[in-house]
């Protein structure tokens, strides 16, 4: 895959699976235009745009000024292994829901394959992009 395609599944991956919502420019943080990804949880606000993120770490107060501590992050789950097992975390959770158990597979030549049935299968050259595929299937 080339490096728009993983771009591509990242965002899939965000919005499918992860459960992140799309939207163009939030707040005053970005001002490139480009669309982002994002999910507001408590006090706490994470960002994601294709193939970055920031986010909102934390609110505090300060001499009753609300202040926020940011981070910029990648959010890269065909690449980034932490990443790819919080969508693997989901996988695990709508496998179970249908019944069905995976099994992973490392081939002579280094491939990786993720097989729950005939029709649920994936595979790839690195754990990361195995289960994105993987789970690309597996919520499509």
């Amino acid at each position: 895959m080339n490096e728009k395609e993983l771009r591509e599944l990242d965002a899939w991956i965000a919005e499918n699976v992860m459960g992140y919502r799309r939207t163009q420019n939030p707040d005053e943080y970005t001002t490139d235009g480009q669309t982002l990804v994002w999910e507001r949880t408590g006090e706490h606000k994470e960002s994601v745009l294709v193939g970055r993120a920031y986010t909102h770490s934390g609110l505090t107060r300060e001499y009753g000024k609300e202040m926020f501590s940011h981070s910029w992050t990648h959010y890269r789950p065909t690449t980034d292994p932490a990443a790819a097992m919080m969508v693997w975390s989901k996988c695990l959770v709508k496998l179970r829901e249908l019944g069905f158990a995976a099994e992973w597979m490392m081939w002579k030549d280094g491939t990786i394959t993720i097989y729950a049935s005939d029709d649920l299968q994936a595979s790839a050259k690195t754990e990361p992009l195995a289960i994105c595929l993987f789970a690309k299937k597996l919520f499509s």
